[in-house]
């Protein structure tokens, strides 16, 4: 199931990121770069049940409860 979910990755990277590079829009390279690994990251938290801090959860508690 995690080679699955690797070379479903590994496609992701190919399709969207070689174009990328190969125009020379690095800044867009690393946006995406940021919110690939921000997703996998929550991903692989949700699945494994793993505690996860949440900053939107903690600003919305202080601004309920001043």
């Amino acid at each position: 199931m995690i080679w699955l979910f690797i070379i479903l990755v590994i496609f992701i990277i190919y399709v969207e990121a070689l174009p990328l590079y190969k125009t020379g829009a690095f800044n867009e390279l690393i946006v995406f770069g940021i919110f690939l690994f921000l997703g996998l990251y929550l991903a692989m938290a949700q699945v494994y049940h793993a505690p996860f801090y949440s900053v939107l959860s903690e600003c919305a508690n202080r601004l309920a409860y001043p």
